[in-house]
């Protein structure tokens, strides 16, 4: 028999069977699912960002969810014990996402054996693992900035494919922002530089430098940096080799006159 449920931060019934979430909602809150073992479906709108502790614990019917790509926020232990979850879908438009250290940490917030933990989840491409540091730099740039308690112990994906598109209010693109922190090729610019690479073709909105000349004037400039960038996009400093030409043809026109 299907008993469907419309959620409204209440707490589910054991015995529902499908779960259909308001878009009105944002936050799907603690325990709100634990222990209904009849759960086979749970419908989440584009515009739930946060998923709390223990929310489907002991979903033991449970066999796929998909995470929209308005999620931000997920607690570590959210689907915690559900032996038949064997899919976890994160839609690709999904740029990142943090996952807090949950209650049941001690237990490893292990899902189940074929699926394992939300680290092992996430920890796949198109996501890439990141620095708390890196977070703080992408999320300035995104202007995404309600997230700010981060902890040691949490952990944070993010997808540099839908990640390194962002603009920020001055329309300066995450590379830029990057190379304005002093970030390295081999520390997290590539990646970014991967996700987006005709970001190289453009200059910066805000500087009016082109990539390379960014990399090369920050105070920890790295050579490697520059010779990465100047590889992917040559053609980058073809008008200042022309300029230099112009100016030396300029001064021994001016030599000979003389």
């Amino acid at each position: 028999m299907t008993v469907s449920f419309l959620y409204n931060t209440e707490r589910a019934p054991r015995h529902v069977t499908d779960v259909v979430i308001p878009p009105n909602l944002t936050v799907i809150e603690s325990y709100a699912f634990t222990g209904c073992t009849s759960l086979t479906s749970v419908t989440m709108p584009p515009t739930i960002t946060t998923i709390e502790g223990s929310a489907f614990c002991y979903c033991t019917s449970l066999s796929a969810v998909t995470i929209p790509p308005s999620m931000r926020l997920i607690w570590s232990d959210t689907f915690w014990n559900c032996p038949n979850l064997e899919t976890i879908e994160l839609h690709p438009s999904l740029p990142c996402i943090i996952i807090k250290y949950g209650m049941r940490h001690y237990h490893s917030s292990q899902i189940n054996d074929k699926v394992g933990t939300l680290y092992n989840v996430f920890n796949q491409k198109p996501f890439f693992p990141l620095s708390k540091r890196m977070y703080k730099l992408i999320t300035n740039n995104g202007n995404d900035t309600q997230y700010d308690d981060v902890c040691d112990k949490d952990a944070i994906f993010v997808n540099w494919k839908v990640y390194s598109q962002k603009r920020n209010e001055q329309g300066r693109l995450l590379l830029y922002t990057a190379l304005e922190q002093g970030v390295r090729w081999s520390n997290g610019l590539r990646e970014i530089w991967e996700g987006n690479r005709a970001a190289i073709e453009e200059v910066d909105t805000i500087t009016g430098l082109e990539a390379f000349m960014m990399a090369a004037v920050e105070r920890n400039s790295s050579m490697e940096t520059v010779y990465k960038l100047l590889i992917d996009h040559p053609g980058a400093i073809n008008p200042y080799v022309r300029l230099t030409q112009q100016l030396a043809s300029n001064r021994k026109r001016k030599v000979s006159n003389e």
